[in-house]
């Protein structure tokens, strides 16, 4: 059976996407309480949802499922790289840039300051941004490719 980390795949596509729309750092998810880079972007996993799931006889399984990432935009001009990308998040633009996944829509920006590590308080936005993407899977199916039927008559 293969298996493919498809969560590394749609970050790295969200990411790419990210850099070439507001620049500057992002990342995925707070990593051991460090403290984060200046101006950066979080990329930050909810929650997915299955919308459904097929199979066939080879062993093929298709499953296609709707994610919600958080995305956290900090520093100077947060809200204003957070509405850029709730802007573009619903156009044909966004669609084009995302190789692994298709952008469906997002949730209203939400302006959220907090106090970071030195005790200052730091502008930040959050923009809940839901996608789809396609996990394929394989796995080994025994199968006889001949049947041979032979009968015997006893007398």
């Amino acid at each position: 059976m293969q298996t493919i980390d498809y969560d590394t795949l749609i970050y790295a596509d969200l990411r790419q996407y990210l850099l070439g729309l507001v620049g500057g750092n992002v990342v995925r998810g707070r990593q051991n309480n460090a403290p984060l880079p200046e101006d950066v972007t979080m990329m930050q996993f909810l929650r997915d949802e299955t919308v459904s799931q097929d199979y066939d006889d080879d062993g093929n399984v298709m499953h296609l499922v709707t994610r919600c990432i958080q995305l956290d935009f900090f520093g100077q001009g947060a809200n204003a790289k957070g509405r850029q990308v709730a802007t573009m998040w619903k156009t044909e633009y966004t669609g084009k840039q995302l190789k692994q996944c298709v952008p469906l829509y997002c949730d209203t920006l939400k302006s959220v300051p907090f106090i970071n590590e030195k005790g200052i308080y730091e502008e930040r936005a959050i923009l809940e941004v839901y996608l789809q993407f396609v996990a394929h899977y394989e796995y080994n199916v025994d199968q006889a490719n001949v049947y041979i039927k032979d009968i015997k008559a006893w007398h």
